[in-house]
This record gives C-alpha cells, sequence and structure tokens, in this order.
C-alpha cells in the first residue's frame, strides 16, 4: 500500500468515524465534494502541500507526517526542524519506534494511542510492564 493510498484510507476511516457526508467533510478540508471524491478514488497521483496540511489538522495527526506520507519529505524535515517544543523528546522516542512500519500499522498506533490519551484524560494512568510498572515491588 503507496502513502497516498494509505491517506485516502485514513480520510475514509475518518468520514465514517465521524458519520459525515462527503459534502460535510469536504467543507471541513476546505475543498469541494467532487474533489474530495476524486482524491478518495484515487484520481491524483500527488497532492499539494496546502491539502496535505488541511489534511493532517483534519485527521487529527501532525503535519509533517502527512505531508511526508503525500512525498513531501523536504518541506516535513523543515517543518519538524523549526519545532522544538518541551515534548519533542516524546514524539521523537514514539517516531523511532515507529519509523519502519506501514503506514496503516502507523496508523493503528496512533488510534491506539489517541484511545489511551482520552482514557488517560478521564483517569490516572497506570504503567503496564516495562521498566516504569510501579505494580511490581
Amino acid at each position: 500500500m503507496n502513502d497516498l493510498l494509505a491517506l485516502q484510507n485514513m480520510v475514509m476511516s475518518r468520514i465514517d468515524e465521524t458519520h459525515q457526508t462527503f459534502v460535510d467533510a469536504a467543507s471541513q478540508l476546505g475543498v469541494s465534494g467532487p474533489f474530495l471524491h476524486q482524491f478518495i478514488n484515487g484520481q491524483y497521483k500527488s497532492i499539494s502541500v496546502q491539502f496535505a496540511i488541511r489534511l493532517a489538522s483534519y485527521l487529527g495527526t501532525s503535519i509533517p507526517s502527512v505531508l511526508r506520507m503525500a512525498g513531501h519529505t523536504d518541506i516535513a524535515g523543515l517543518l519538524e526542524e523549526a519545532h522544538v517544543t518541551r515534548d519533542d523528546v516524546y514524539a521523537q522516542q514514539l517516531a523511532a519506534a515507529i519509523d519502519e512500519l506501514k503506514p496503516e500499522q502507523k496508523m493503528a498506533i496512533i488510534e491506539n494511542a489517541r484511545n489511551m490519551a482520552r482514557l488517560f484524560k478521564e483517569v490516572k494512568p497506570r504503567y503496564i510492564g516495562g521498566k516504569h510498572d510501579k505494580t511490581k515491588k
């Protein structure tokens, strides 16, 4: 599966998850319904940087990762270099852990991380296994 196909599948999954119509999703993405339909159906061999950035926002994922999937690796690299925050160490560790995975595997990890983040907002996080396991004595 190529990265553009993975992006198409991610958009379709998001549309299904949110129970949106194509028109609603297209509106949220700032594109026309026919454009979105053509993108989903694989009628484009590439997408613009602007559309990749909109997709990142729509999908709730990082702009550099979507830019890379869209084939704009040079711009993604520049953004990553320019974007330094205190959380970078966590993002870097996660990126290193999943860097060699296939796009669909990366998305599975992202979805699991989102679910865990939602859960952690509701309850106190508890480490399970590994060197951070506080339940072992």
